[in-house]
């Protein structure tokens, strides 16, 4: 009498590698588009607020991925077309005159900023040193 027992060959799951990231700026990072560092804005993802400002940190070659880290420390990998290049607001453009911003502009200090209610148009200006030095930093709606 004789038993025979076939044994099925079971692949073992594939190992977890750690994706090789890069994380040197230069004209090989990613796809050209973003360096680390840069701050962008995230669009057209479900379960990421509209809008969201985050630091480009590195780039997945494997995957095509800019990973990013956003303000409250949360790390994502996205396609470079849901990201955005935020705009930081050039000083040199901007006089003692209120000049149209763009809306998602990020302002740097020393400018003051009216806000049309009505329309959602931004306006600044540059503060001289004295009123830089006394400024509270309050925004201020026009109608």
């Amino acid at each position: 009498f004789e038993i025979s027992i076939a044994a099925a060959m079971v692949e073992a799951p594939p190992a977890c590698t750690t994706p090789q990231l890069q994380t040197t700026a230069g004209p090989n990072f990613g796809s050209g588009e973003y360096q680390p560092g840069n701050m962008v804005t995230i669009h057209g993802v479900s379960n990421i607020e509209e809008g969201t400002r985050a630091k480009i940190i590195a780039f997945d070659p494997a995957a095509a991925l800019y990973v990013v880290k956003d303000g409250a420390a949360n790390i994502w990998g996205l396609k470079s077309a849901k990201l955005r290049p935020m705009q930081v607001l050039d000083l040199s453009n901007v006089g003692s005159d209120w000049t149209e911003v763009p809306i998602d502009a990020t302002l740097p200090g020393g400018v003051e900023v009216q806000m049309n209610l009505a329309t959602g148009s931004r306006l600044a200006r540059r503060l001289d040193s004295r009123q830089h030095s006394s400024h509270s930093g309050a925004l201020i709606a026009v109608d």
